[in-house]
């Protein structure tokens, strides 16, 4: 108990950072208040939102740890109590029973303890109620902020077309126009780097944790691309396909910059305005070097355009206490990036007219993305000459941000491309039967997966610059959540849609996991023929019970309908369904015990072929002539089938040959072994037999026995043998006789057979 309560690290940790914590919460509510009286309100309110999120999420953490050492405290409490209940009633049997003075002294010395311990519990859980409550005024603060924020979100997007500033040709003290006071522009700039170095700073110190585990993520990288371009530098030469990867390896700390800057979202959770700032500025540069290689160099001059308008709509946020000046780069910036844009869109159109093939429709796309963006920046530079500085302001943030973040995620995927090609190269996936065999296909996956991932990514991202992320939420949350009646049944559109997921997803992984046992797995083991093939199929039958189970239970549909459904079903099967019923289980009988497997030769019915498939209703025979028989699974079980390779691949191959009396049996026994053994599909073992068969009317009749471990080439190999037959009995001057009576003719007076060849034949007509 004494162990018990000594104070957690991390409670005591949480204490220690209440008081920094303070100042911190103070300055993201300064921030958030400046937001509210500020000029460009949505920009700045969306940052101190942001801010006041990682608060919160900090806050959170710590409501957690706090709650958890509380109901830790109150578990301590109540077995104090239980054990003093025990200890008081031992004392007062004691002092009724006229015990020695040791038993009396025992008990209260205990219970004095008890009480003691019991006291440290309760002081310890008033510290523990004033740290949760002083977190939980923090909680509300940051709570109330925000919603103050949010409701100004909205008035200021809604205020986006009311016009805050006068027109470029009017009066500058035009009536109703909000004027901020002046402000020298170095104390604006010193001001907003303050609070910014503030604000990073704070976060820093407070996440140094985090820090150090982006930077550890950096150095894993950046050590595994070095051993990388080691071990490539030995096989480069002998496989010319990884030069594609290796462009990568000449830039590695470029992508460990790019690849660090993609994870941080993950790592540096709430991170304030500042760092994600910073971190974008990070990116772009090492973006830019990566796309070098994967766009055309006539190109290039966009993206070194593209960092200096980055560093422009920065120095803008800094000059937001003056809005002159302010407005008047807004508008140079503008006209830059329509220029810059135009000149990219020149520069398409010649890429366009030399490209050739699947090249052209990604330069369309461009072009047509060029055109969009212009028209949208040209929109805002037309308001802010308005007076509309808000929605200038708005559709410039919003298409910059989305650009920006377009040129990173491009780059980033080129890097996971790269990844991608080296890591299917190198050990230990190389090694991999599954990615050795199918890489082209492993890698196409990977990248089109990589895709959709930028892709989704990219949408969200744009969404919530446009501000119509959480809209967007909201409308598709109450239309998925939304009840609709079936008959009696209450179905939803989240709920449809996570059963179709729900069955899918389980689809892919019974996809999955046969592909992986099949090409990996069960390549490494010695398993007996057809038993792979049979708990693939079991598998894939489970796993696709399992996610329609899983996906009816998601839906939360009442169980108890399928009841019914299935006494129906049941009635169903013994009156209709008994042939499926059977072949279903005639499916199951063949798979587990395997009389017939995937690959036998067999013959039924004067039909013979190749098992092609085992269904759970019916397989597939693959005839030689290439028809596709199906097969119900009954045929299969109740019918008599002859299975060539049941236990075995080896087939039996007899050719009955004849020769004409008088060749010596021996050396023409001995002429068939040898063809036999000659031939690369006859097996050594057992080796292959010739015999003298017996003494027929018109030749010695032998019999030429050969096996062979490849059941499916029997028609050609037989062919063969008889070829190599023919060859070497010719070859021998044996020959071969017709099934016709010559012997008598050839034994006779050659007189004799003239006159009877010349009345055979017709007379000719004159």
């Amino acid at each position: 108990m004494e162990e018990a309560l000594a104070v957690p690290a991390g409670i005591a940790t949480i204490a220690t950072a209440l008081g920094p914590f303070n100042r911190e919460i103070e300055n993201a509510v300064w921030a958030s208040r400046q937001a509210l009286a500020g000029r460009e309100q949505r920009g700045r309110l969306g940052d101190a939102d942001a801010d006041l999120q990682a608060l919160q999420g900090r806050l959170a953490g710590w409501e957690k740890s706090l709650t958890r050492r509380s109901e830790e405290l109150e578990g301590h409490l109540a077995r104090l109590g239980e054990m003093r209940k025990i200890w008081q009633a031992t004392d007062e049997l004691a002092r009724a029973g006229d015990l020695p003075k040791a038993v009396t002294e025992r008990t209260a010395a205990v219970l004095g303890n008890i009480d003691r311990v019991r006291k440290r519990v309760e002081d310890a859980r008033e510290g523990l109620f004033t740290l949760q409550d002083r977190v939980s005024r923090f909680q509300s603060r940051a709570t109330d902020q925000r919603e103050s924020l949010k409701q100004a979100m909205a008035l200021a997007v809604g205020g986006l077309l009311t016009r805050d500033s006068a027109p470029i040709w009017g009066d500058a003290q035009t009536e109703g126009v909000l004027k901020p006071p002046a402000v020298s522009i170095s104390q604006a700039i010193a001001t907003n780097l303050r609070g910014s170095y503030a604000s990073a700073a704070e976060y820093v110190k407070a996440n140094w944790g985090r820090m150090t585990l982006l930077q550890v993520i950096m150095l894993i990288f950046l050590v595994g691309l070095w051993v990388a371009r080691r071990q490539l530098r030995r096989r480069i030469e002998d496989e010319p396909e990884l030069r594609d990867g290796t462009w990568l390896l000449e830039r590695p700390l470029a992508a460990t910059l790019l690849a660090a800057v993609l994870c941080s979202p993950w790592v540096l959770v709430y991170a304030p305005r500042e760092i994600n700032l910073l971190l974008l500025a990070v990116a772009l540069p090492p973006a830019i070097l990566i796309l070098r290689r994967a766009i055309d160099l006539r190109l290039a001059p966009f993206l070194y355009a593209l960092l200096v308008l980055y560093v422009l709509s920065r120095l803008l946020d800094l000059l937001d206490a003056v809005p002159t000046v302010e407005r008047l780069l807004f508008q140079l910036q503008m006209v830059a990036t329509i220029a810059v844009l135009a000149w990219l869109l020149r520069r398409h159109h010649l890429v366009r007219r030399e490209a050739r093939g699947r090249v052209i429709r990604s330069v369309n796309w461009t072009i047509r993305g060029i055109r969009t963006t212009t028209a949208g920046f040209s929109v805002a530079l037309l308001a802010d000459l308005l007076g509309f500085t808000q929605l200038g302001r708005f559709i410039a943030d919003g298409l910059l941000g989305a650009t920006y973040f377009a040129v990173i995620l491009y780059a980033g995927v080129q890097v996971v491309y790269g990844l991608i090609r080296l890591a299917l190269n190198l050990w230990p996936l190389q090694n991999l039967a599954m990615v050795r065999n199918f890489k082209g296909t492993v890698e196409r996956r990977l990248r089109l997966a990589t895709r959709w991932a930028a892709i989704i990514v990219w949408s969200l991202a744009t969404l919530d610059l446009a501000a119509l992320l959480d809209p967007a939420r909201d409308t598709l949350g109450k239309a998925v959540e939304a009840n609709y009646l079936v008959g009696e049944i209450g179905l939803s559109l989240g709920a449809v849609l996570t059963f179709i997921l729900t069955i899918w997803g389980a689809v892919l992984i019974s996809r999955l996991a046969r592909f992986v046992l099949n090409e990996e797995i069960f390549t490494r083991l010695s398993m007996p023929r057809g038993i792979p093939y049979a708990l693939t199929t079991i598998l894939h039958y489970l796993l696709l019970v399992g996610g329609v189970l899983i996906a009816i239970v998601s839906t939360g549909i009442n169980l108890d309908r399928f009841t019914i459904i299935a006494g129906a079903v049941g009635v169903g099967v013994g009156f209709g369904l008994q042939g499926i019923v059977n072949n279903f289980v005639s499916g199951l009988i063949l798979l587990f015990e395997r009389p017939i497997k995937v690959g036998d030769s067999v013959e039924m019915a004067s039909k013979s072929g190749q098992i092609q498939h085992i269904g759970i209703r019916a397989s597939v025979m693959r005839t030689g002539d290439g028809a596709e028989i199906i097969l119900p699974n009954s045929m299969l079980i109740t019918g008599e089938v002859t299975n060539w390779t049941l236990s075995d691949r080896q087939r039996r191959i007899e050719i009955p040959v004849g020769v004409a009396y008088g060749n010596d049996p021996e050396h023409v026994m001995a002429l068939l072994t040898q063809v036999a053994k000659g031939h690369a599909d006859v097996l050594a073992h057992p080796p292959p037999e010739a015999q003298f068969f017996g003494f027929g009317p018109h030749a010695l009749e032998f019999r030429l026995g050969a096996w062979t471990g490849r059941p499916a080439r029997g028609g050609s190999i037989r062919s063969e043998l008889c070829v190599g037959i023919y060859r070497v009995l010719n070859q021998e001057k044996i020959e071969i006789p017709h099934p016709q009576p010559l012997h008598n003719l050839r034994a006779a007076d050659t007189g004799l057979v003239s006159a009877l060849r010349g009345q055979a034949q017709p007379a000719i007509p004159r």
